[in-house]
């Protein structure tokens, strides 16, 4: 395990009109993952591109433990193949005519690794990534997901400071990437790897990360642990990307401490307030499905509704109510019944944040 730090300080990117990167600043520790999430054209591929070297900002300064990368001030510019980083990139970027050991022994040979030695590492590179006896094949002999994992194997047989992840899975089926998620964070913490993965998709960035940047348009709207982004949104942004939630625009009436009341057409709800919401403003009520129960009499902070219509989705049931303008989701266990005419929001579920 590598024990330098990489920090990004002030990073700026402007591509013609756009600011790209709006003073990108955070530091990743040894041995932590850092996933880079956000919406397309959040910046988060131009900030990955920039720690690799295949982008030069406009400024700022990123530097690995005492080696500076890159520094506007001074100028320094390391070239990507001085860097010293494992990439891995979307699209597997494998040489169709070589076959799998040569993939993974390349990046050994351009660094005159005496030729027993590249046979040694790249064969238990690709022992640790569970393709032993694949060696011998090529690109086009193997599944979207070994592929991937050759990708791997290249990045890390060279056993670099840092490696560098640029949407790892997004090529892969949703049955794959289910499993891939876990592979790579068992393969990730068993080699100890500090990286940066770079994703949109906020299930990978959870299941893969120590620590969530969250990106949008150039600037980072939050940052913290899996479960502090998921748990705890500072943000509507934040708390609307993570998960899949009910949204339910209104009225904040009234606000006692930390909770507040917020009124819609023929309804009214209790929740915690987040941020400068004023008493008598426009505030939006946020919701996660499975926080959002359903049941057949009213209860507290509850909302009468109609059963629109139910999806079965193997390990739940996805409902849609219907209560005047606002359609309310649930997931539950069960098919709720006929008789379901009320859904409960639990006032600690429920955040409530300026529109």
């Amino acid at each position: 395990m590598s024990d330098k730090n990489l920090v990004v300080h002030g990073v700026h990117k402007r591509l013609g009109e756009n600011d790209i990167l709006k003073g990108v600043s955070f530091e990743l520790r040894k041995g932590e993952v850092v996933a880079l999430l956000g919406p397309s054209g959040s910046g988060k591929t131009t900030l990955l591109r920039a720690i690799a070297g295949l982008d030069h900002p406009d400024q700022g300064r990123i530097a690995l433990g005492d080696r500076v990368l890159y520094d506007s001030g001074t100028g320094a510019a390391v070239p990507p193949e001085k860097r010293g980083l494992g990439l891995v990139f979307q699209s597997y970027a494998l040489w169709p005519h070589k076959t799998v050991f040569e993939n993974v022994a390349y990046p050994l040979r351009l660094r005159k690794v005496p030729a027993a030695e590249i046979r040694t590492r790249a064969l238990a590179a690709l022992s640790e990534i569970g393709l032993d006896g694949m060696a011998e094949r090529y690109p086009h002999q193997l599944s979207g997901g070994q592929q991937q994992r050759v990708a791997l194997a290249r990045a890390i047989v060279y056993d670099p400071d840092l490696l560098l992840l640029d949407e790892p899975l997004s090529n892969l089926d949703a049955k794959l990437r289910e499993e891939a998620r876990v592979w790579l964070r068992e393969l990730i913490e068993r080699l100890q790897i500090s990286a940066v993965c770079v994703t949109h998709d906020q299930v990978e960035a959870l299941a893969i990360a120590d620590r969530v940047l969250l990106l949008d348009r150039g600037k980072i709207e939050q940052e913290g642990t899996p479960q502090e982004m998921y748990g705890e949104p500072a943000t509507l942004f934040s708390a609307e990307f993570m998960g899949s939630n009910n949204r339910m625009p209104g009225t904040l009436a009234e606000v006692r401490g930390q909770e507040g009341r917020l009124t819609g057409e023929g309804w009214e709800l209790w929740g915690k307030v987040r941020g400068a919401v004023q008493p008598g403003g426009p505030a939006t009520g946020v919701i996660r499905l499975e926080r959002t129960e359903i049941g057949e009499t009213p209860a507290d902070n509850s909302i009468q509704a109609t059963l629109e219509t139910s999806v079965y989705l193997g390990e739940r049931w996805d409902s849609l109510f219907l209560a005047g303008p606002l359609r309310i989701r649930a997931w539950t266990p069960e098919p709720p019944s006929q008789a379901a005419r009320w859904v409960r929001f639990p006032r600690d579920s429920l955040w409530i944040f300026p529109a």
